[in-house]
């Protein structure tokens, strides 16, 4: 028997790859994400359509557990999803940036001055070691690592990777078709 939820996940990870392999390409990349977020997030209504039939699926299914990083990427894919689909395409930059350690309680907007320099650096242990230096009340010293990625214009985290949380929601999918198919014996 095809499983309708299986192909359906096959044709998110179609589009997931795509943005992969786009990532620096506009507006294709943008493209692959809307239809990646509208199809990905339609695997569980599919799944329980197709599953609920079976004996027990009901009660499971409406208490599958999630832990608080699951329910955060799963609040977030539902948001996006419902911009993308009810509002307006989702859109996003490909941009370079340095995360900056929470204790400089930086708020997102402010302008900031920024002076880089190089380090022979080569691992985050040593990062580590280095003791942040405070230089009056409004100069910080840290070690970082200059990051790039496609950010969301949507999203209220500036540094939040739309790649990550993509790659994570589909994770989460694979993991919990997985556990459908040894819970309930089906294949």
């Amino acid at each position: 028997m095809t499983s309708f939820t299986k192909l359906r996940l096959k044709e998110s990870l179609f589009f997931l790859q795509k943005m992969e392999t786009n990532i620096k390409i506009d507006p294709d990349f943008d493209y692959y994400l809307n239809a990646f977020i509208g199809l990905a997030r339609s695997v569980k209504w599919i799944m329980n359509n197709e599953y609920s039939k079976i004996e027990g699926w009901k009660e499971w299914f409406d208490k599958i557990p999630f832990t608080v990083e699951e329910d955060a990427v799963l609040n977030k894919i539902a948001k996006y999803r419902n911009i993308s689909v009810k509002e307006r395409p989702l859109t996003t930059s490909y941009e370079y940036y340095v995360p900056i350690p929470e204790e400089f309680n930086v708020k997102p907007g402010e302008k900031y001055r920024f002076i880089i320099s190089k380090t022979n650096l080569k691992s985050n242990e040593e990062n580590e070691k280095i003791e942040t230096e405070e230089y009056g009340p409004k100069l910080f010293e840290f070690i970082g690592q200059i990051e790039s990625g496609r950010i969301l214009e949507e999203s209220e985290d500036y540094s939040e990777d739309i790649m990550k949380l993509c790659h994570d929601y589909y994770r989460w999918l694979e993991d919990l078709i997985h556990e459908v198919e040894n819970r309930f014996k089906c294949n």
